[in-house]
């Protein structure tokens, strides 16, 4: 599926973290897919195990990525949802893990800064650290 006109390309670096999360789930470069949503966009993300997000500028880019998408990724039952934020406190990168379809929460969620090093803990990346090298500033 093509990239949408509206994504401009990220910083290498963490394009670089994206790239590493695709190797180690052994998906096709380029693979992308999102739960249907209010606008009709995506496809049936229900046998997808891990969705990586880089957020967009603005207010609604972080309330879609960091709250509807979160719910929605864990109802599906995707065991892992990396969300890359260059806007939320100087940059942070977020994994949630072990979903609760019933409630649309993950139970697990790991939260820290750029340049500091969080590694995947379940899921097809299970063990991929995504370094602070990466996202260092």
């Amino acid at each position: 599926m093509p990239t949408p006109s509206h994504e401009a390309p990220c910083d290498p670096g963490l394009d670089e973290v994206i790239w590493q999360a695709w190797k180690a789930m052994a998906l096709p470069e380029g693979y992308r897919a999102e739960i249907p949503d209010e606008e009709g966009l995506g496809v049936d993300a229900t046998r997808v195990p891990l969705v990586a997000e880089i957020v967009s500028p603005g207010k609604e880019a972080h309330r879609r990525d960091h709250i509807r998408k979160q719910r929605w990724y864990a109802q599906a039952g995707i065991e892992v949802y990396l969300v890359i934020d260059d806007f939320e406190d100087g940059g942070t990168v977020t994994v949630f893990s072990s979903p609760d379809p019933a409630k649309g929460t993950y139970g697990s969620k790991t939260r820290v800064g750029y340049g500091t090093p969080v590694t995947v803990p379940d899921g097809p990346a299970k063990g991929l650290t995504i370094t602070g090298e990466l996202t260092a500033p």
